[in-house]
């Protein structure tokens, strides 16, 4: 009944609206990093470069993902929305996680969030645009994948959700669980570690240029 990580690693998820590479893209094992500290004297940054290459990094993403969910809630319509989180170069990867649900009418349910982030890089490139890779968990155990004909995750659904919760209700509350998720095709998501690599030429115009699968460990 559960579905990995949704629509975005292109075989083989469905929940979230964009797509993830298969193969980690220019990730660097973190034991091979030099310290912030260390990048921030080296380079002569600011003394909160490193601190405000997270904040705006952060809320790149969390745009990127509330956009999605609104995306996918209704089936894929609308997903040029995307264009204001992510670079001309990673949106036609971005349109591909949507067509799932254009072509199969799925909706989701539920809010993707990103949590416990770290920051594996950030730095100035030599035309002195900004270069930043953070990585995080992505939880989608709170966000459903419905069929068209589906209603919405009843409350006791939401209250005792199996990827988190355990069940304490009584005969009647287990009964409207048990009725929910015998509908067929009804999934959710789960926790992956995910590295964004997000591009700009300031803080306030960085856009997500790509995205893949940690495989170090996190606490995910």
């Amino acid at each position: 009944m559960r579905l990995p990580l949704p629509a975005t690693l292109v075989a083989s998820v469905l929940l979230l609206a964009g797509c993830v590479t298969e193969e980690p893209a220019r990730t660097v094992p973190p034991g091979e990093l030099p310290a912030p500290e260390v990048v921030v004297r080296a380079e002569g940054l600011p003394a909160d470069f490193y601190d405000r290459a997270l904040s705006e990094s952060l809320a790149v993403i969390d745009g990127y993902l509330a956009e999605s969910d609104v995306i996918t809630s209704v089936a894929g319509v609308g997903s040029d929305r995307i264009q204001t989180w992510v670079t001309p170069a990673w949106y036609p990867m971005e349109q591909q996680g949507f067509i799932h649900y254009q072509e199969t009418g799925e909706r989701t349910v539920g809010k993707t969030m990103f949590e416990d982030s770290v920051v594996q890089v950030a730095r100035l490139t030599p035309e002195r645009t900004l270069d930043i890779a953070i990585y995080g968990c992505v939880d989608t155990t709170g966000v459903f994948v419905l069929a068209p004909d589906h209603v919405d995750p009843p409350e006791e659904v939401l209250s005792w959700h199996p990827g988190y919760e355990e069940f304490v209700g009584d005969e009647t509350q287990w009964q409207v669980i048990e009725a929910f998720y015998s509908q067929e095709g009804v999934r959710w998501g789960d926790r992956r570690a995910i590295v964004f690599w997000l591009v700009g030429d300031s803080f306030d115009s960085l856009a997500i240029d790509s995205s893949s699968e940690w495989w170090g460990a996190h606490a995910c």
